[in-house]
């Protein structure tokens, strides 16, 4: 098999977001035989040939395995199968992003400042008055100067996205994260000085692999002068 692109690996390729270009296929007869490399049927004229190709039918841009079938022809039998894979593409650490959000602890209203770029995204400082609500994005960047293109990754909301968040407390993964219990974001946000830890799960059988973390700290407030 030799792929367009004229990488080695010839079978394989990462999942890139669009549609892969078939690789060509080549047959070729072992060295004892003497028959080198046999001839492909390419169009309704040709004469000659010894085998065509059919490719199982497929979108070949997510992960998965796609087969072509080779069929001989004349003086060949058989219908020997290959497969072309697409591999899912592991999610990298620095995709990750945190921000939080402020909401009003008595009665859920957001406040519109807390995105102030004078503190980090991922840390705040603790409100008596607010709980923050963080929020993650995942996304990387294809191609360069006037060819990059963003590509964001979905969380999974119902049967379909690319990744699940859990957040813990990182003081309770001390004894792994099995033993930890995950914290209720949506419902409780964060309200408590410390550090949290964010997992982002890749799901299974998706376009992407693996599981990455982040963090959010919510940091002691000072004292002031005129509190006194």
């Amino acid at each position: 098999v030799d792929p367009s692109d004229n990488t080695t690996d010839y079978s394989t390729k990462e999942y890139k977001g669009s549609e892969w270009t078939k690789p060509a296929v080549v047959v070729t007869a072992p060295a004892e035989s003497q028959l080198g490399t046999l001839v492909q049927k390419t169009s309704e004229e040709a004469t000659g040939w010894d085998y065509t190709i059919s490719w199982a039918d497929g979108d070949y841009t997510k992960q998965g395995s796609y087969f072509v079938t080779v069929t001989g022809n004349s003086n060949y039998t058989g219908t020997p199968a290959k497969a072309f894979n697409i591999t899912a593409k592991p999610i990298l650490s620095e995709w990750i992003k945190v921000t939080a959000k402020k909401v009003k602890k008595s009665d859920s209203s957001e406040d519109q400042t807390a995105l102030s770029a004078t503190e980090q995204v991922n840390v705040r400082t603790y409100s008596a008055e607010y709980k923050f609500v963080p929020e993650v994005t995942v996304s990387y960047t294809v191609g360069s100067g006037d060819n990059a293109e963003t590509v964001t990754l979905q969380e999974k909301t119902g049967e379909t996205g690319d990744y699940v968040v859990t957040w813990y407390n990182t003081a309770d993964l001390t004894n792994g994260r099995d033993n930890a219990t995950p914290i209720n974001i949506a419902t409780d946000g964060l309200t408590t000085v410390g550090s949290y830890t964010v997992y982002v799960d890749a799901v299974e059988l998706g376009n992407y692999s693996g599981s990455q973390t982040s963090s959010f700290e919510i940091k002691k407030r000072p004292l002031s002068d005129e509190w006194c």
